[in-house]
């Protein structure tokens, strides 16, 4: 079932929140509403450094290095990984058209609804 719940949240186009909740959970290796820093640091040391999946886990990697270890920004406390830095820092990730190619064998667009008639972009 919750794999079912992934791939469904990765067809809703309607709001990108929804896949982007869809990815973060992906990355929640341990189910707790955050990602762990050492996961991400073993997701990014074990995959390819010039895809867009790697600079996304960097991303992610960089800021909790810079706001927790360096304390830059004016930042006095630490922050957490929960979807709401996740989603400021990735606004659209590239994990949604990997997993839909990876899972239906093409990128799935979104339907747009125009008065009677629905078109694919």
């Amino acid at each position: 079932m919750r794999f079912q719940e992934v791939l469904m949240g990765l067809m809703d186009d309607s709001n990108k929140d929804n896949a982007n909740r869809a990815c973060f959970n992906i990355l929640d290796f341990k189910g707790q509403g955050q990602l762990d820093i050492m996961f991400l640091i073993q997701i990014y040391n074990n995959t390819s450094r010039d895809t867009l999946f790697a600079q996304e886990i960097l991303a992610l990697i960089r800021v909790y290095k810079q706001k927790n270890i360096l304390l830059q920004g004016g930042y006095r406390r630490q922050i957490v990984l929960n979807f709401a830095t996740f989603n400021c820092l990735i606004p659209k990730s590239c994990m949604v058209d990997e997993l839909q190619y990876a899972c239906f064998g093409e990128y799935v667009p979104k339907k747009v609804t125009t008065g009677l008639v629905t078109a694919k972009l």
